[in-house]
């Protein structure tokens, strides 16, 4: 390892350290993790993240990443897990410790585990493939965190997109997530962070040979913003309202659905339309790899 790899190893543990100090749980009293899966299921999206870090490290990445630079990467990772996966979850409107352990809110820590795990994704993602497929140069870890931050930040504006157009009782202080911890909402949404995660994982991942993947992932990022508005037109024609009603009218919220009157099954079935749409955009990928030659 050279300098430079060492002062970046040193950064991303005062990033780890910082991350934690938002999301530390020591202080609080024992009672808030008392039947409260909630902790339990954000601390398995991290791990799981880890675990996808350090496969890709050791199947799917670039010779170079041997050795001591598997857990170099992985170091990196778990830096990047906890600052903008974990603690970063303040981006969407949940914040860890008053959500998921004050208030017991398992919808919440469904959300922040599934932002965290497409989050572990994403960086996983930005390893994987020769840095220089037609050359004898190495990559390096600015390439891994550029492909990273932009994939990330992709994720959070789709999102953002997604909760807009979900109305002001989705997001915020009052938010119905965040208020009556509507799993109904929680699942769609986490779905729709991992349909956007494995996309993006996509997008970032490989050997660079042209600009045919990012065209593709980033029309079914479009695909999935769709289909979120094809499922909120059946709620409004089945009786949720108009998605600009006032809130306190009859069927109807400030910019966007009443949660509570999406037709039964409605988000589940919403949940894993988002997931189809990414596998499948994934295998199509691979499918154009195999018999077009462009990998």
């Amino acid at each position: 390892m050279d300098e430079s790899e060492v002062f970046i190893l040193i950064v991303a543990g005062f990033a780890a350290l910082a991350a934690m100090a938002f999301t530390i749980t020591a202080p609080m009293h024992k009672l808030h993790f008392r039947r409260n899966p909630g902790p339990g299921m954000v601390r398995l999206a991290i791990v799981l993240s880890l675990a996808w870090i350090w496969l890709v490290c050791m199947v799917w990445a670039d010779e170079s990443v041997r050795g001591v630079y598997v857990g170099f990467y992985v170091a990196l990772g778990y830096a990047a897990v906890k600052l903008f996966g974990h603690a970063g979850s303040r981006m969407i409107g949940m914040q860890y410790r008053i959500d998921v352990l004050e208030r017991r809110n398992l919808s919440a820590a469904l959300v922040i585990a599934a932002f965290a795990l497409a989050t572990g994704l994403i960086f996983g993602g930005s390893l994987w493939g020769d840095a220089d497929p037609v050359g004898d140069d190495e990559g390096g870890w600015w390439i891994v965190w550029g492909f990273f931050l932009m994939g990330w930040l992709v994720l959070v504006a789709a999102f953002r997109i997604f909760q807009r157009r979900e109305g002001s009782r989705f997001r915020g202080r009052r938010g119905a997530l965040r208020r009556s911890h509507d799993m109904q909402d929680g699942r769609a949404a986490a779905f729709f962070l991992l349909a956007a995660g494995i996309t993006l994982t996509d997008a970032v991942s490989g050997d660079f040979w042209g600009w045919r993947h990012g065209i593709l992932t980033f029309g079914v990022l479009a695909g999935l913003l769709l289909a979120h508005e094809v499922f909120a037109g059946v709620a409004r024609g089945g009786g949720g309202g108009p998605a600009n009603a006032p809130e306190g009218a009859s069927g109807g919220t400030s910019g966007g659905i009443r949660p509570e009157t999406r037709p039964a099954g409605a988000r589940a079935t919403e949940g894993l339309v988002y997931l189809f749409l990414a596998v499948a955009a994934w295998g199509l990928n691979r499918v154009f790899d195999r018999f077009l030659g462009a990998g």
